[in-house]
């Protein structure tokens, strides 16, 4: 059976990873960060999002954020969650919403350091 990537045209095919920032205390209860990558060379299509008033969110502290890419690409072995790094090429992006369906997942992303 063919991959969800073997649909999208090469030059729009892009290869992702995703980490996972965890921060626990050791025996001392100091609080160290682990950084876990969930996984790697996924491939699948990231697009600019479409700016609109569905793309702003709002939390319980006021703070608000703006999906500003999506990914549609293959369902790695571990999928990326809410909140997890997501790196291709030169950007970073935090994964706002996940979407996982049976031949393939989408991803709202908003970017770090812009």
């Amino acid at each position: 059976m063919a991959s969800f990537s073997d649909t999208i045209e090469s030059t729009f095919l892009t290869s992702m990873y995703a980490t996972r920032v965890a921060t626990a205390p050791d025996a001392s209860f100091n609080y160290g960060t682990t950084v876990t990558t969930v996984c790697s060379d996924v491939l699948g299509d990231l697009q600019p999002a479409r700016p609109s008033a569905s793309n702003y969110r709002q939390t319980g502290a006021g703070a608000d954020y703006r999906i500003d890419h999506v990914f549609f690409g293959d369902v790695p072995t571990t999928v990326p969650a809410v909140g997890d790094h997501v790196v291709s090429s030169t950007n970073t992006y935090v994964a706002r919403n996940v979407a996982n369906f049976k031949d393939h997942i989408e991803l709202e992303l908003e970017r770090i350091g812009v």
